[in-house]
């Protein structure tokens, strides 16, 4: 899995980098080789309270997107959550498909057409 990481006025360090890989390994591991996570870290507007992180994560998966965003005052801690919740959707969207694939074999329907014995 190809990641991208886009920082919007955040620093892209090395160090960061490294834990993005790290942290999204999990999800890697569950995709195709050829996939490309997006990452955009940006600042939240801190005019009504603490300066806070925000991170966006899209990626898509045979002919669906999945994203997810969340915010917190370290950058790290916004990755954190960010791959957790991306990777329960990345678990969701295989088992709908590893269902339907079951549902429509043990119907005998097939990609093309339907079967004839």
């Amino acid at each position: 899995m190809k990641i991208e990481v886009h920082g919007h006025a955040v620093p892209v360090t090395d160090e960061l980098r490294a834990k993005i890989d790290k942290r999204f390994a999990k999800i890697a591991k569950q995709v195709a080789e050829s996939t490309t996570l997006r990452l955009d870290l940006r600042e939240k507007d801190a005019s009504h309270g603490p300066m806070e992180y925000v991170v966006e994560a899209a990626i898509h998966l045979k002919g669906t997107d999945l994203r997810a965003t969340d915010h917190s005052r370290e950058v790290e801690h916004a990755v954190h959550l960010v791959s957790d919740e991306l990777a329960k959707q990345v678990k969701r969207h295989q088992e709908k498909r590893r269902d339907h694939r079951a549902v429509r074999k043990a119907t005998g329907r097939v990609s093309g057409g339907t079967a004839t014995a």
